[in-house]
């Protein structure tokens, strides 16, 4: 029997930090996907490091693993910074309910607290978890975690395009997260909620209004790098672009810049001007988790 799985890379657009006192997010969903092939056949496991809490969901239930062999491929090859930790979590959460429970069980719909429980125990609740439900729910997902809303959503505004550019800088999240003081993350929750509420209830430049204002408030508790400040200045600086923001820990990884869908074409060329690797855009938006099995 051979199961593959595969779910989306995750961008924060908005509610990075403010999600660790509650407040809702919204994910970005997009391609490419990260993939996971279950084989029935010698144990062993490729791609999930040691230590991570995929491999120790791994170690805990070995007797149920024995027989498989598990393969868990990034196409990001290692770079980070779009959730291949997460997504490989979520990949081996569901393998267990599929084998444990049922086909059927396993088609009726992800149990989502169950899986951000589980994660919150083996991560130390040192990490949101909201990365996991977000690949989970795909799209632009609105995640209101405490609530248990999460909602996959359409990109609402066709007038307006966002490409998600990879700095290949990195900030090691979990040793951020160890240190990091979560006290003034309480001055995020209003501005992440805004955020949430007004996503595709007004027009475009509301939207962007509200995440100029999360990102500002970011900058205020010193929560973007220097190197992606210096990215959000030459970016602003040209004439087609409406805003940019570092998104996730420290803003480090990743910048999300948006213009209007009539200026692309100037934007694809600044970017090929200054080398800057475009992996996703309003149309790469992907769906969740999915899952196929076979008998062969």
């Amino acid at each position: 029997m051979i199961i593959r799985l595969s779910a989306p890379s995750k961008t924060f657009l908005t509610g990075e930090y403010a999600v660790l006192k509650g407040a809702p997010a919204l994910v970005i969903n997009s391609e490419p996907r990260f993939t996971f092939t279950a084989t029935k056949g010698d144990h062993s496991v490729s791609g999930i490091p040691k230590g991570s809490p995929a491999a120790r969901w791994i170690e805990q239930r070995s007797s149920l693993l024995q027989d498989w062999k598990l393969e868990f491929q990034d196409p990001h090859l290692g770079l980070g910074g779009f959730g291949a930790s997460s997504a490989q979590f979520l990949f081996v959460h569901v393998l267990t309910t599929f084998l444990q429970i049922s086909v059927n069980r396993a088609l009726e719909g992800l149990d989502l607290k169950s899986i951000w429980n589980d994660y919150q125990v083996l991560s130390g609740g040192k990490a949101s978890g909201v990365d996991v439900l977000a690949q989970a729910t795909g799209g632009l997902a609105l995640i209101d975690r405490p609530n248990h809303f999460f909602k996959s959503n359409p990109w609402p505004y066709p007038e307006l395009d966002f490409a998600i550019l990879r700095t290949r800088n990195k900030v090691q999240t979990h040793v951020h997260l160890e240190n990091l003081d979560l006290n003034p993350l309480q001055s995020l929750v209003q501005s992440a909620e805004k955020c949430a509420a007004d996503f595709g209830n007004g027009n475009a430049e509301t939207f962007l209004a509200n995440v100029k204002e999360y990102s500002l408030a970011l900058r205020e508790l010193k929560l973007q790098a220097p190197e992606t400040l210096e990215w959000i200045k030459a970016l602003e600086g040209e004439s087609w672009c409406k805003l940019a923001k570092g998104c996730g820990a420290m803003g480090a990884d990743t910048v999300a810049v948006f213009f209007a869908s009539a200026d692309r074409a100037d934007a694809v060329r600044f970017f090929a001007k200054q080398n800057y690797e475009s992996v996703a855009t309003t149309h790469n938006l992907s769906p969740g988790l999915e899952m196929q099995w076979s008998w062969k």
